[in-house]
């Protein structure tokens, strides 16, 4: 087997994706196809990118359904409402700050009152 790899596949829009867990970019695309968050289902209309930093030899192969854990590595840049911030736990939209995915209200919170840990972004 080939070195585990983390993909964000994705409709042909790219505006939707999943985090997937494969060996190359048409094992990626063949794991995600009909997965229910990507809108269209065709397998040709899939795209699938690869994300050379992120580490993910500890996961299994397959499509990832922690979005959240997906944030904490990188393989999102951010995630839409549904989640919950790791500080206030309110539903909002989140961003990585150092290791934690946060909502913009907590985000200003540690802006203001911890320096150090907006440097470690």
């Amino acid at each position: 087997m080939e070195k585990k790899k983390a993909y964000y596949v994705s409709d042909s829009d790219g505006e939707y994706g999943i985090f997937v867990v494969a060996e190359s970019v048409k094992h990626a695309k063949r794991m995600s196809w009909g997965h229910e968050c990507l809108c269209n289902e065709e397998y040709i209309d899939l795209k699938a990118k690869w994300n050379k930093k992120v580490k993910v030899d500890d996961l299994e192969y397959g499509v990832q359904d922690d979005f959240k854990e997906g944030l904490r590595r990188g393989v999102f840049s951010f995630l839409d409402e549904g989640y919950d911030c790791d500080e206030c736990e309110s539903e909002a939209f989140l961003t990585k700050v150092g290791d934690k995915c946060l909502c913009s209200d907590c985000e200003d919170k540690l802006d203001k009152t911890e320096p150090s840990e907006v440097q470690k972004r």
